[in-house]
């Protein structure tokens, strides 16, 4: 007779627990999870079989799962499960297992939860700029007087704006790489566990807009029941990120296309500041609703450190940025500059940690969402 031998892992089990899974065992497979999900397909509904691969420890079998990322942790399987298995926390457990295992950096991507680990690396990492340009004591004038007799305060006189962009830069790029080496590897092994060849059924090109349609517009958050009021939060976070980085963009343009010195564009009448300061409200806003919103509903839902690490900083950024403009308004050169330097260490702790804390979401639940539409496999919310 034959059969199938099963090899549990029992280090991943462990490595699941430990990072708020521990409620995993409480599964008894009911199917309960499954039957209240309100955006999984009905052919093949999630979370039940994660929950079971997830007790035996079949850790290839998962990373190769898009449904661990087309789940949205709407909550509805976790406040409903009789046993108090929390279906929702296993999963997001699952998908920090993924996004470690296809980190093209690993000692970054074991820091992905711990915030004050990855503060001390962005610190690290600024405080090196300071030493580089000497300018190393944040309370120091380094602004003049202009010919009215007031003191002008512009940050590029403090830490120059280009040796920023050098820093910046290369860190973002790396960012990017690093997000498409994980997303090559995840999309190769959820099309070989779906049976597509390497060259055949795998060009997803005309499954890609509508996705990024549906990410756009969120309606998949919008059919969560438990955590449905999430939609509003995240869009106000998501749409703040485009905004900072057109912001960002726009700004480079004016260095390096149209040749103005830093500061020329510090007005307040300007546009780009229009757009800037927009951005930073709706990221102090969407974060705090979050995170508000996560602690509400902590009795019934846990939030690991991994949760809590990326809403923290996203608010941590946006207040940050916005108090030092302040300070610079106001003409308080000690206060502008120290918290700038502040929010410099968490602008770089941002895009070093990006592919490996919760942002890369972004990156893998999208390439989850076109493998499905790609495959016929719709979830309920976009039907």
């Amino acid at each position: 007779m034959n059969g199938t031998i099963i090899e549990p892992d029992l280090g991943f089990i462990k490595d699941l627990t430990a990072s708020g899974a521990e409620s995993l065992k409480k599964c008894y497979q009911c199917a309960t999870c499954s039957v209240v999900c309100r955006i999984a397909p009905e052919g093949s509904p999630f979370p039940r079989k994660e929950m079971v691969w997830a007790q035996w420890g079949l850790k290839d079998k998962l990373a190769a799962d898009p449904d661990v990322w087309l789940c949205h942790n709407c909550g509805d399987c976790t406040t409903n499960c009789p046993r108090g298995a929390k279906p929702g926390d296993v999963l997001g457990a699952l998908r920090k297992a993924t996004i470690e295992k296809y980190a093209m950096i690993r000692p970054l991507a074991a820091l992905g939860g711990n915030f004050a680990a990855q503060f001390i690396v962005g610190a690290i990492v600024i405080t090196g700029l300071l030493l580089a340009i000497g300018h190393t004591n944040v309370l120091a004038n380094y602004h003049s007087v202009d010919k009215n007799g007031h003191l002008r305060i512009i940050f590029n006189n403090f830490i120059p704006t280009h040796d920023i962009d050098k820093l910046f830069a290369p860190l973002f790029l790396l960012g990017v790489v690093t997000a498409i080496y994980g997303i090559r590897r995840f999309w190769n092994d959820i099309c070989d566990a779906a049976g597509l060849g390497k060259y055949t059924g795998r060009n997803a090109l005309p499954s890609i807009a509508p996705t990024i349609g549906q990410v756009l517009k969120h309606n998949v958050f919008a059919s969560c029941g438990e955590n449905s009021d999430r939609k509003t939060p995240h869009l106000l976070t998501f749409f703040a990120f485009i905004a900072l980085f057109i912001t960002t963009n726009w700004a480079v343009f004016y260095l390096y296309v149209l040749g103005w010195k830093p500061g020329d564009y510090s007005s307040l009448s300007n546009p780009l500041k229009w757009l800037g300061n927009a951005g930073a409200i709706m990221l102090i806003a969407g974060s705090y609703l979050l995170i508000k919103n996560r602690k509400a509903k902590s009795e019934k839902q846990t939030s690991s450190n991994f949760d809590w690490s990326l809403l923290y900083l996203v608010f941590f950024i946006g207040v940050t940025g916005t108090a030092a403009e302040a300070f610079r308004i106001v003409g308080a050169y000690a206060p502008a500059q120290a918290v700038y330097v502040m929010h410099l260490i968490f602008i770089a702790q941002l895009f070093i940690f990006a592919p490996y804390s919760k942002l890369a979401h972004m990156f893998y639940r999208t390439t989850a969402m076109v493998f499905a539409k790609h495959t016929g496999r719709e979830l309920k919310a976009a039907a």
